[in-house]
């Protein structure tokens, strides 16, 4: 029986932290795909959970042999947290954009 190394043990642990993370990324994507929102206070504090979440992911996925180790183990998860990204940064370039519109009138 081999013995998992401190390094593979990490990365196991940084890799479940992340799918849990990411399961309540997902019901918060859930909600904005088709929710009203009531108070914009309300959508920027999910937009902040979820940048956040990309934020923090990001740090894990800086470091060279945690990438290689999610992309072997969880695919799905890569792909699914670069789509992430893609997406709050899309978010952010609209609202810097609608920012500059409201101040420009």
């Amino acid at each position: 029986m081999s013995e998992i190394n401190p390094r593979q043990a990490k990365y196991a642990d940084i890799h479940a932290k992340l799918t849990d993370r990411m399961q309540s990324v997902r019901v918060i994507l859930e909600q904005m795909e088709g929710h009203e929102y009531a108070a914009i206070s309300t959508y920027m504090n999910n937009m902040e959970a979820i940048a956040c979440f990309y934020e923090e992911a990001g740090e894990s996925l800086s470091e060279p042999d945690f990438l290689n180790y999610l992309k072997q183990n969880d695919f799905n998860l890569f792909i699914e947290i670069l789509s992430v990204g893609r997406a709050v940064s899309l978010m952010k370039n609209l609202l810097v954009n609608i920012r500059r519109l409201v101040v420009a009138q």
